[in-house]
């Protein structure tokens, strides 16, 4: 059975999963929100998780957003090396008291929130058997041959995989939730994840930058 995790596994790992089409018209963001309440300005330290089993996943997504948001000179820490997963749901608390000390002030969570996968297949005959014949035959073994050899084709298959990712920050100092985004993310068989993973992180930072949440 694919689990969520194997989901976001799929939108990074190259030569793992399914692999992203490149650019940022491959993820679009569906809906943004700010807390109306936020008049502050940008957060001072961000650290980022990414929940993801995958030690790859976490690790490479985290990274990303970290580099992509000191490119606007934001301070963020990443977390998949000094907090796993289960100790953040065993003990919130100590959880952002260790966030705190290393001096994050927010913290910004990249979680799944669905995925669908749609295949489809193109049937391509050849000229000289054009028009393509089905599902009966005349006479006899020859027949029933010809129209199974008049039929014959090359099938080519390609799946699409909408992935919808959601991105929230929240304030580390009274737990309250001041920005979310949800992506949608189009998987396609033959291009480059990687450069697609970039692309999204980049595009949910310049969504940050652009409601004054970050540098």
């Amino acid at each position: 059975m694919r689990t969520k995790h194997s989901a976001l596994f799929t939108l990074l790992c190259a030569g793992l999963a399914a692999a992203l089409c490149v650019g940022c018209q491959s993820t679009s963001i569906k809906t943004a929100w700010k807390a109306p309440d936020f008049k502050g300005a940008p957060v001072q330290k961000t650290a980022i998780l990414a929940v993801a089993d995958e030690g790859l996943v976490r690790g490479g997504f985290e990274n990303r957003f970290a580099n992509e948001f000191s490119k606007g000179g934001q301070a963020a820490l990443t977390t998949y090396k000094i907090l796993p997963l289960q100790e953040i749901k065993a003990n919130k608390e100590a959880a952002a008291a260790q966030l705190r000390q290393a001096g994050a002030d927010s913290i910004l969570i990249l979680r799944l929130r669905d995925t669908s996968t749609r295949f489809a297949e193109v049937r391509e005959t050849r000229d000289a058997f054009v028009p393509v014949t089905t599902g009966h035959y005349v006479d006899g073994w020859h027949d029933w041959y010809t129209v199974a050899f008049t039929d014959m084709a090359t099938v080519r298959g390609s799946t699409r995989q909408d992935v919808l990712l959601e991105t929230g920050l929240f304030d580390l100092n009274t737990g309250k939730q001041i920005w979310s985004c949800l992506t949608d993310t189009v998987v396609k068989d033959d291009v480059d994840k990687l450069k697609l993973a970039d692309a999204f992180v980049a595009k949910v930072a310049s969504a940050l930058r652009k409601d004054g949440l970050i540098r």
